[in-house]
């Protein structure tokens, strides 16, 4: 059975997880690193960067990172847009708010700690990282998918999706968004499924059939949001 990004779960990874929209005060903000306020999204985002790093880690944990296993999968895609090209403690907006910033485990520990926790939910919680994507700009929503419809999945995401983009999945059991992974190239899954392929992790998977269908229990009530990475 196909397990997805826990929910139920306190801390960074749950999809319900608390998130409060916490404010630094004035000190805080003063020690807030410079390169996060400053900072601006990569000048160019290498899309097979992201898949390559995707495919080599995609049945294995980076030491170099700290792994949330087993609900793992938002910060794996995280991992993986770092090696595309994506800037790390980058932020926009108000850089007191929690959920205007993306860093994640064993980056630059002083700048993560400075909050108070060991990554940002941007970077580990799952509907924080799509938010994050979209409200950035280094995201852009190109709709979704639904076997609701009543109509099969293509074997191709929109022609707007490509390599080093990321997914997101709506089970449909009252949990919202709760996993994530992203799309590395084309082929033909294990399952004998073709077209395009995603890695993920929480259950690590490699080259799997973009829908998750053959291993998602809840396919007949899932929705794929797809974001495009467009900087």
């Amino acid at each position: 059975m196909f397990l997805r990004n826990r929910s139920d779960q306190p801390g960074p990874r749950g999809a319900t997880a608390s998130r409060p929209g916490r404010m630094l005060g004035a000190s805080a903000i003063a020690s807030v690193p410079a390169k996060m306020l400053l900072a601006g999204p990569a000048a160019a985002y290498n899309g097979n960067a992201a898949a390559n790093y995707a495919d080599t880690y995609a049945t294995t944990e980076n030491s170099a990172f700290v792994s949330y296993d087993p609900d793992d999968c938002t910060n794996f895609v995280s991992q993986a847009l770092q090696a595309g090209g994506q800037p790390n403690a980058y932020g926009y907006g108000d850089p007191a708010d929690l959920r205007n910033w993306w860093e994640f485990p064993k980056s630059d520990v002083s700048d993560i700690y400075i909050f108070g926790r060991p990554a940002s939910y941007s970077a580990t919680v799952v509907p924080d990282l799509k938010t994050f994507l979209i409200n950035s700009g280094w995201g852009t929503a190109e709709g979704n998918f639904s076997y609701k419809s009543g109509n099969p999945a293509p074997p191709f995401t929109p022609g707007s999706v490509v390599t080093g983009d990321v997914l997101f999945y709506d089970w449909g059991q009252g949990n919202g968004i709760s996993h994530a992974s992203m799309q590395v190239g084309i082929g033909t899954d294990a399952y004998g499924y073709y077209g395009n392929w995603v890695d993920e992790h929480t259950s690590n998977r490699k080259h799997i059939f973009w829908t998750l269908r053959p291993v998602n229990a809840y396919f007949a009530d899932t929705t794929i949001y797809y974001v495009h990475v467009s900087v």
